[in-house]
C-alpha cells in the first residue's frame, strides 16, 4: 500500500535506525534513484549518491539528529546523481520512536529538478534584466546624462559618480562626501524641501523624489535636478542605504517656461483680437443705428417721390444687412467663447429671400446680369428658424455668384425635400441652391471650396459652366 502511495505522489523514502546501522530504501526511492542493483544500505553509500559538494548537507544533517543535538526534523536540498546527470532532490526527516524494532530516522525523498530549474530560469531572467538596466544606466552616465549616488546612512558617507560631479558644477576634492555636504550645495530657497523629501524615505513613508535647483560655483549659474532613489532597511526597519540618480533638466523645464509664456501670450492676443471686434462693431453700429432710423423715417414720409423712396428703400435694407453683418463679427467672439447658438424666431420666407436679393440687385444690375429667383410653392410661408444665419449663408453665396459672373444670369432656387430622420412631424426640410454662368470650379479643385482662405485654381471655362451650391438639411418648423 505504501508503494503505491509513494509512487502515485511521486516521492521515495528511506529508514534507519535511531542507534545506527543498515538503512532501507523504499522501491519507488530506489526507481527516483535510477538503482538497478543492490541499493546502499549505510548512511554512506546514500551519501556517496550526492554530488561531491553537497554531501556534507545530508550526511551533517543525519547526524545531528542522530548525536542527538538536535531534536525533530531537517529539511536539506541535495543533488544526486540519476543516470549519470545531476538531479536536485528534497529530503525531509521525521523521527517514529514507536517501531517495533525501536526508534528510527524516517525520511522521504522528493524530485524537485522541475521546481529547481524554474527557480533557475526566472533568476537568469531577472539577471538579465538587471544587467539591461545596469547597461543602459552605465551608458547614460557615460554620456554625462544621468548621475548616479550612494549614500551609506549610518556611516554618513556619500558616495557620487564622476557625472554628479558634472551636474553641480563641483570639483571632486570639493566635496567632502558626507550628507551635509550634499544639502549645502542645494539653493537655499529648496533646501528645506530636499530634506523633508529625504526624511521621509529615510522613514519608510514613500519613495524619494524631488526637483530642485543647484547654484554653480563656478559661473553662479542655476540648473534644475529631478532626483529619485531606492532606500533599503535593517530587519528592524532602520535605513541602511540610499541608491539614487540625479537627472539635469534644465532645457526641459526651460522649454517649458516658454510654451507657457507662449501659450500666455497667445491667450491675450486672441482676447484683444475678440475685445477689439466686439469694441469696433459696437462703434459702428451707433452711426448704422441712425441711418436705419433715418430711412425708416424718410419711407414714412407722405410726400416722396417714388424714385427717391425706391432708393431709400434700398437704403434702409442695406443698412439693415450691414447690421446682420456686424452682429456676425460679434458671433466670432461667441464661437471663440463656446457661446455660440442659433436663435429660432418666426420668419417669412418670402421676405428673406427678397432681402438678400435687394440687397445684391443693385449689383446685379451694374454688370449686366439677371437675377432669377424660384421658390417652391410646396413650402410653408412663415417659418421658424434662424434667419440671421440663413441670411449670412445666402448672402455670401449671392455674393460670391456675382463677384465670379462676368455674363449672364445668377439663379437662386428653394425646394423642399423629403424629411430626413432628425426631422419630426412639423419640421420641413429645404435645400437652397445658387447657380451662375460664371467661370465655375473645376471639378478637381472642387475639393478646396470648403479650405478657408484660399481659392479655387484651374476655373472651367465655357457657357453656362455652372457652380451649384446647397446649404441642405435646413431644418425649420412649420408654422
Amino acid at each position: 500500500m505504501s508503494t503505491i502511495i509513494e509512487r502515485i505522489a511521486g516521492i521515495g523514502s528511506w529508514r534507519m535506525p535511531m542507534t545506527g546501522g543498515a538503512i532501507t530504501l523504499s522501491p519507488n526511492a530506489c526507481r527516483l534513484l535510477g538503482l538497478e542493483g543492490a541499493p546502499p544500505d549505510t548512511l554512506e553509500g546514500l551519501v556517496a549518491l550526492c554530488n561531491r559538494e553537497d554531501q556534507h548537507l545530508l550526511r551533517d544533517a543525519c547526524q545531528r539528529i542522530l548525536s542527538g543535538s538536535e531534536v525533530g526534523r531537517f529539511e536539506v536540498e541535495v543533488r544526486m546523481q540519476v543516470a549519470g546527470r545531476p538531479t536536485w532532490f528534497r529530503h525531509r526527516s521525521d523521527t517514529d520512536p514507536d517501531l517495533a524494532d525501536g526508534p528510527a530516522l524516517i525520511c522521504v525523498m522528493q524530485d524537485i529538478s522541475p521546481e529547481r530549474q524554474a527557480i533557475q530560469e526566472a533568476t537568469e531572467k531577472l539577471e538579465r534584466m538587471l544587467q539591461t538596466e545596469r547597461d543602459r544606466l552605465r551608458a547614460a552616465s557615460s554620456a554625462g546624462i544621468v548621475g548616479v549616488w550612494d549614500w551609506y546612512v549610518p556611516q554618513n558617507l556619500l558616495v557620487w559618480d564622476k557625472v554628479m560631479y558634472q551636474l553641480y558644477g563641483l570639483e571632486e576634492s570639493s566635496f567632502s562626501g558626507a550628507y551635509e555636504a550634499w544639502t549645502n550645495s542645494v539653493h537655499p530657497d529648496d533646501r528645506a524641501a530636499a530634506d523633508a523629501a529625504i526624511g521621509k524615505a529615510l522613514r519608510g513613508e514613500s519613495e524619494y523624489e524631488c526637483l530642485f535647483r543647484v547654484d554653480w560655483p563656478s559661473d553662479g549659474s542655476t540648473h534644475y535636478i529631478k532626483a529619485s532613489a531606492h532606500t533599503t532597511y535593517d530587519e528592524h526597519g532602520q535605513p541602511l542605504r540610499m541608491i539614487g540618480i540625479n537627472v539635469d533638466v534644465t532645457e526641459q523645464i526651460a522649454r517649458d517656461e516658454a510654451l507657457r509664456e507662449a501659450t500666455r501670450i497667445a491667450v491675450a492676443a486672441n482676447m484683444a483680437k475678440s475685445d477689439f471686434l466686439a469694441r469696433m462693431s459696437h462703434e459702428i453700429r451707433t452711426p448704422m443705428n441712425a441711418v436705419i432710423g433715418l430711412s425708416s423715417l424718410c419711407l414714412d414720409l407722405p410726400d416722396m417721390p417714388r424714385r427717391a423712396a425706391d432708393y431709400m428703400t434700398r437704403i434702409h435694407h442695406s443698412s439693415v444687412a450691414l447690421m446682420r453683418i456686424l452682429d456676425s463679427v460679434l458671433d466670432f467672439s461667441k464661437i471663440e467663447a463656446g457661446q455660440m447658438r442659433l436663435d429660432p424666431q418666426e420668419f417669412e420666407l418670402e421676405a428673406l429671400i427678397e432681402g438678400s436679393t435687394e440687397l445684391f440687385g443693385l449689383s446685379a444690375h451694374q454688370k449686366g446680369l439677371e437675377l432669377v429667383i424660384d421658390i417652391d410653392q410646396a413650402l410653408p410661408s412663415v417659418l421658424v428658424g434662424d434667419a440671421t444665419r440663413l441670411s449670412q449663408i445666402l448672402n455670401n453665396l449671392l455674393g460670391n455668384a456675382i463677384k465670379f459672373t462676368a455674363l449672364g444670369q445668377i439663379f437662386l432656387s428653394v425646394r423642399r425635400r423629403p424629411p430626413g430622420d432628425d426631422c419630426d412631424a412639423r419640421s420641413v426640410r429645404m435645400e437652397f441652391a445658387v447657380r451662375d454662368t460664371g467661370i465655375g470650379i473645376a471639378p478637381r479643385a472642387s475639393g478646396s471650396c470648403s479650405c478657408p482662405f484660399r481659392r479655387p485654381m484651374g476655373r472651367s471655362r465655357g457657357a453656362m459652366a455652372a457652380a451649384a451650391w446647397a446649404w441642405s438639411s435646413a431644418s425649420a418648423c412649420a408654422n
